[in-house]
């Protein structure tokens, strides 16, 4: 049973009785975009090496489905302040209301609704991922230069400002030939900006070895729209990049063993079973042929990620696997398995850290899913389930329907944290908005 006073209260760190403190608004004014209030979507506490960090919000208008803005704190004026160059980043007029799935690797904030990919670095946002410039250039020889005569080809890469470098760009169609010893001039590299949009603040020219198919490092620069090669073969040692894809269009991602995984890719029924991860160090360089893994084959998307010590949990709507990473250096010692639980988990921000697993959301209820041991000849995988009414009947009567259980739009909605011992969820109830928050003290 439940009495009024026991509402109130719970167990602090050490055990004692503590009365809860409630709720005050951080905000005193609404969120606005255009002049028209905006409905929250998520929020984000964004920390940094520096040891400084900031609360960033996401938020359509309301009025408006195109309109979007990413949103920081400002302390000093106590409201939340638009992001430069965030507005309608992640949602153009084609895609429906998202739910913004944040992951960060060192000192970047990654961002993602599963169409648009950006990051942040506390100052500027750019998308993340390089895509290979489009169209072949064009040469003609100058004055007598160090190139020997023979026939060439071209290629160019765009470089990021965080030294990430893309594909390159189709070929010449027809080798270039250089009659005499000469100069080459190109003409037809694409400037595409930099800054605020993608990021690209570099441009590597490459060329083939004389007479050969071989692409070699010509010189890097600033982008441009013409180049100067005047540089002997001799001195070309360093070859083009095999496979420097961006990062797949997932709509869950997260870090773990100084990787960035992905799953879900949106809109190709092919690979809603796959979790692709990047390479080491790298997050923005996924090889999109080849680093991936498959989890199942029943139809149904990758949900949520989560880690733990040597493990990725994968959660689907009803199934949940694990991706065992003895070495997480070298993803051919890596192993999927399933867990064998009838549980998944439907939403993304409600997969919660507890002990050695996780409470996860669906329709069907919570589930507590735990892998026990990281040791391939030990390990035991076991799920234990719990469903609304064995947490709370205020619970159960009010978020789960006996029959046809919890709304997949309003689980699309709910979000979770772990605090102080306690689970806390929020999920909407007979409304299209977050309006409950339900706890659960697991001590």
């Amino acid at each position: 049973t439940q009495t009024p006073d026991a509402l109130n209260v719970y167990a602090d760190d050490y055990g004692a009785i503590t009365s809860r403190l409630g709720y005050k608004y951080l905000n005193n004014s609404g969120i606005t975009l255009g002049g028209s209030a905006a409905t929250l979507l998520d929020i984000y506490n964004f920390k940094r090496d520096s040891g400084t960090d900031d609360l960033i919000a996401f938020a359509i208008a309301s009025d408006n489905a195109t309109s979007f803005g990413a949103f920081k704190w400002n302390n000093s004026a106590s409201r939340f302040s638009l992001i430069t160059d965030s507005t309608n980043a992640f949602q153009p007029a084609n895609e429906s209301t998202p739910r913004i799935i944040t992951a960060q690797y060192q000192d970047n904030m990654y961002c993602t609704n599963g169409y648009r990919r950006y990051k942040y670095n506390g100052t500027e946002w750019t998308r993340a991922g390089v895509s290979a410039p489009t169209g072949a250039v064009s040469a003609t020889s100058k004055d007598s230069g160090l190139i020997s005569a023979g026939s060439y080809k071209y290629k160019y890469t765009y470089v990021n400002s965080l030294g990430v470098e893309g594909n390159p760009n189709s070929a010449m169609t027809t080798a270039f030939d250089v009659t005499a010893s000469a100069a080459v001039s190109l003409t037809g590299l694409q400037n595409p900006g930099s800054g605020t949009t993608y990021g690209i603040n570099g441009m590597r020219v490459y060329r083939t070895s004389i007479n050969g198919s071989t692409y070699y490092l010509v010189a890097s620069m600033a982008p441009t729209i013409t180049f100067a090669d005047n540089n002997g073969n001799a001195s070309l040692t360093v070859t083009i990049p095999t496979v420097n894809d961006p990062p797949p269009s997932g709509v869950v991602m997260i870090t773990h063993k100084d990787r960035m995984f992905y799953g879900y890719q949106v809109g190709t029924s092919t690979t809603r079973n796959r979790v692709y991860f990047s390479e080491i160090a790298t997050p923005e360089l996924v090889d999109t042929s080849t680093s991936y893994f498959r989890f199942g084959w029943d139809g149904e998307f990758v949900n949520a990620l989560a880690a733990n010590a040597d493990q990725l949990f994968i959660f689907k709507n009803r199934s949940a696997y694990e991706l065992h990473m003895p070495d997480p250096g070298n993803y051919l010692s890596w192993f999927p398995r399933k867990i064998p639980t009838e549980f998944g988990a439907e939403s993304t921000p409600c997969v919660v850290r507890l002990n050695n697993g996780f409470i996860v959301l669906s329709r069907y209820g919570f589930a507590y899913i735990e892998s026990v041991g990281n040791v391939q000849s030990t390990i035991q995988l076991a799920s234990d389930t719990f469903r609304g009414v064995n947490i709370s009947d205020i619970i159960s009567d009010t978020l789960f329907d006996p029959d046809t259980g919890m709304s997949p739009s309003a689980i699309a909605k709910a979000s979770a944290i772990n605090y102080r011992n306690a689970l806390w969820f929020t999920v909407p109830v007979n409304s299209t908005l977050n309006n409950t928050v339900y706890y659960f003290d697991y001590l």
